[in-house]
């Protein structure tokens, strides 16, 4: 069937290829009925594999996705810069006690201090005061919590960098903890133990259930 257009032969090839399954094909002896069949044939649907559909995201499969080496090795990362934040932190902690016990026992330390360091100093490091084996070892468990974040695998991994921060912080204070940073670790250990019976606690800080707990453990 010739339906020459402008000069243009559009005679169907005998080879055409059948349309697409689902594709509407038009056909008829009119000129509108003639373009509508050439439309449907130019705009052909392809659904064959190299069509480039499978490297859209639209149609990625979510299932196929792991976590490459760049991921975990950030993750390791991120892990030992919390326990060395642990570590420094404790390390300024115990330094700060050790101070305040300088102070308070001045006259043996041969520490200059005034009346009002002492007495400063004597609340500091009492029950319930700012350095206190309770407050300080609060402290510590709160940051820790913190570090794990809610996931019990990482609870060794921060435990091991406190005990290395109480070392290189005994270790600076001329090789042994003063009393009441030994009392501190006593209290944390015992928390830590606590945790690994029991779970991770929840909330955002850590209070100790018994204040003077650690100190009339290490008076023993």
């Amino acid at each position: 069937m010739d339906l020459s257009v402008s000069g243009i032969n559009t005679t169907t090839p005998a080879t055409l290829t059948k349309p697409s399954a689902g594709v509407k094909r038009t056909d008829g002896n009119n000129d509108n009925a003639g373009n509508a069949g050439n439309t449907v044939a130019g705009d052909k649907v392809s659904l064959d594999s190299s069509s480039g559909v499978k490297d859209s995201p639209v149609y990625g499969d979510p299932r196929t996705k792991v976590s490459s080496s760049s991921d975990v090795a950030s993750a390791v990362e991120e892990a030992n810069r919390k326990a060395q934040q642990i570590t420094d932190l404790i390390k300024s902690a115990v330094q700060q006690q050790g101070l305040q016990l300088s102070k308070v026992v001045s006259g043996e330390q041969k520490i200059t201090a005034s009346a009002d360091d002492i007495k400063a100093a004597q609340a500091a490091v009492a029950d319930g005061g700012e350095f206190s084996a309770q407050k300080t070892a609060e402290r510590i468990l709160t940051f820790a919590k913190a570090a794990i974040g809610g996931d019990p695998a990482k609870l060794q991994k921060i435990r091991d960098a406190v005990e290395k921060g109480f070392k290189e912080a005994a270790d600076i204070l001329g090789g042994s903890l003063p009393d009441i940073s030994q009392q501190t670790l006593k209290a944390v250990r015992a928390e830590f133990d606590r945790w690994q019976t029991q779970g991770l606690p929840t909330g955002d800080t850590v209070s100790l259930s018994s204040p003077t707990q650690a100190s009339s453990d290490i008076k023993k």
